[in-house]
């Protein structure tokens, strides 16, 4: 591992030559180098800081009073954003060649934090790439107007690393109120439908997988020009789902259905799936509900035998990892905290994010090769019974610790292995969780996004089972009526 440790030290010590051969505009104040400036953003991306904090630590420890925050952000300012995105890429290709020449352990590390891991390689062969496609905002309000900054991601969800931002820009969107949304936040798939267009040339033998907000004839159509394969959801209302339907020479889609229609590799498949929730009734009581109902994915991956509806089901949830992920950029980064107007410092936050979300993951698997924890059991024994479990890292205690223990270090180039070996002893831990347990997803943030949602759906679930209780389904309206004859009590 010495050899990974060396590699990432050279990234960060070539911070000077980058930065003259990115530069568009000549920095001054010689009191401050431009590795120390890089030091300053990197802080500031830890949710737990301010830019007064970060200035006050350097002159206590410098013993320099002359330097302020000012003096720390005019000279950052003056630095390209293609520096972040040149050490951005130098740390993947040190993953990536990690990987490529590790991959059996890579494998075995996989299968034991992802239950819905697939070997693509296997599968399909080399070279394959499954990709989740999502998007993400962070607000700010500034006068009384709120700004929206939306990140497109794509996320190779087998090896759980980013693959690229699929939109051009980082341009902040703002509603002047709430009944005046001009932002167009939610044209994600243009943006995906652009970025397939002017990668083309470079997109080879990847997998997308797409949630049903993807849904849209005009992308099955690019995917397939392209030669291009995919797995998504299907909206619950698309008529395509009835194999028997054929449209209206005059609907707008009627070229992309019949194309669909006609290639021998698409299917459609039905899940169907069953589960139980807790809901708090009217009467206080707890309440037990029975929920039965299905989802269909459609996939152009019809000519692979090995990949058994089974296989496209599990590739379809393990499009969770990049939600996992945007939690992970949420809780444990600056993201949901740009508040500055400045759009190209939001973006080389979002760099620096994933610069440390890549050196995390490099962490991991030096800790599983040091510790020789590839071939760890999924059980423990509970009651001396044992009993199955899901192993994940703890992502939270690694971020804080690398930004507390060794971002000095790194952003210096003088990482070592012994350093090394007392942070993985400290901050890197496996949890152990029992297999089938279930939660709410909610946050206990006062009218954040979940926390509303949380209570939209306990409120809806309630009115269902009253409505079940008093006989009285058909006058719900029309979404909640569909909802409650999938549901029983139980």
């Amino acid at each position: 591992m010495k050899t990974i440790i060396n590699k990432i030290n050279n990234v960060f010590k070539n911070i000077p030559n980058i930065h003259n051969d990115t530069k568009t505009i000549n920095t001054r104040n010689n009191k401050l180098s431009i590795s120390e400036c890089v030091h300053y953003l990197f802080k500031y991306s830890n949710i737990n800081t301010t830019k007064q904090s970060i200035s006050s630590d350097f002159n206590f420890k410098n013993k320099i009073k002359s330097v302020d925050r000012t003096a720390f952000y005019k000279k950052e300012k003056n630095i390209h954003i293609d520096l972040y995105k040149t050490i951005y890429s130098n740390i993947n290709t040190i993953y990536n060649d990690l990987h490529h020449k590790n991959y059996l352990n890579f494998n075995k590390m996989n299968n034991l934090f992802n239950h819905n891991y697939v070997d693509i390689k296997n599968i399909f062969g080399n070279d394959f790439k499954a990709l989740a496609g999502d998007g993400t905002n962070n607000n700010t309000v500034n006068k009384g107007i709120l700004y929206t900054n939306q990140y497109c991601v794509l996320y190779d969800v087998i090896n759980n690393v980013s693959y690229d931002k699929f939109n051009d820009n980082f341009k902040s969107f703002y509603f002047k109120n709430n009944k005046n949304n001009i932002s167009n936040k939610n044209g994600e798939v243009n943006h995906l439908i652009s970025f397939i267009e002017s990668h083309k040339n470079d997109l080879k033998n990847i997998i997308f997988i797409l949630d049903r907000a993807y849904f849209k004839y005009e992308l099955f159509d690019i995917l397939q020009k392209y030669n291009l394969y995919y797995i998504i959801r299907l909206q619950d209302s698309c008529k395509i789902i009835d194999v028997n339907y054929i449209p209206p020479i005059n609907d707008k889609n009627y070229k992309f259905i019949i194309n669909i229609k006609a290639n021998n590799n698409v299917k459609i498949i039905e899940y169907k799936r069953e589960h139980i929730k807790e809901i708090v009734s009217n009467t206080n009581k707890i309440k037990k509900i029975k929920i039965n109902d299905s989802y269909h994915l459609i996939t152009n991956l019809g000519n692979y035998q090995k990949c058994t509806d089974e296989i496209i089901d599990k590739l379809y949830k393990s499009r969770w990892n990049i939600e996992v992920f945007f939690k992970s950029l949420k809780s444990n980064h600056k993201f949901n905290y740009y508040k500055n107007k400045n759009t190209d410092e939001h973006e080389k936050l979002f760099y620096i994010n994933l610069i440390m979300e890549m050196i995390v993951k490099i962490l991991i698997y030096y800790s599983m090769k040091r510790f020789n924890l590839f071939n760890m059991k999924k059980t423990k024994i509970k009651n001396n019974v044992e009993i199955d479990i899901n192993l994940n890292v703890n992502i939270s205690n690694l971020c804080i610790g690398v930004y507390d223990k060794l971002l000095k270090n790194i952003i210096n180039g003088n990482l070592y292995v012994n350093l090394v070996n007392k942070f993985i002893t400290s901050y890197f831990i496996i949890n152990k969780n029992e297999q089938n347990r279930s939660f709410i997803r909610k946050s206990l943030m006062p009218f954040s996004k979940w926390y509303i949602k949380m209570y939209s759906n306990i409120n809806k679930y309630k009115k269902i089972i009253e409505a079940i209780e008093n006989n009285t389904i058909n006058d719900l309206d029309k979404n909640l009526k569909i909802l409650a004859k999938k549901m029983t009590i139980i």
